[in-house]
């Protein structure tokens, strides 16, 4: 007499082919985790070289300049902001100055001109 099994659940036979693909399936989800943490850590090391340069060659030009790591310590750092002010404010310097020399050139065309 062959015995019948009983169906249990939690206790189906998975076949091959569907483990393999389950498996299949868990290797890309890891593979996609393991490409986007390594996309991070490269990401992390390039910002990192790169402010290692920009360090490199702030103390390069403080080096050509004279400067010691004191002085240049004591210079404080500007924000995004006080640059952007910064720059408006000789913008505005600049297009002043330019409007000045173009009233100057023409003042002295039109003695030039007078003069003749």
């Amino acid at each position: 007499m062959a015995r019948k099994e009983k169906k249990r659940p939690g206790k189906e036979k998975i076949s091959q082919s569907q483990l393999q693909a389950y498996r299949a399936r868990q290797e890309a989800v890891l593979s996609r985790e393991e490409v986007e943490r390594r996309r991070e850590e490269e990401q992390r090391r390039q910002l990192r070289r790169e402010e290692e340069m920009a360090s490199d060659y702030e103390h390069q030009y403080a080096d050509v300049l004279g400067i010691t790591r004191e002085e240049e310590e004591e210079v404080p750092k500007l924000s995004p902001e006080q640059i952007a002010a910064d720059y408006q404010a000789v913008h505005g310097e600049l297009y002043r100055i330019a409007i000045w020399g173009g009233i100057t050139v023409l003042l002295l065309i039109a003695i030039a001109v007078a003069m003749n």
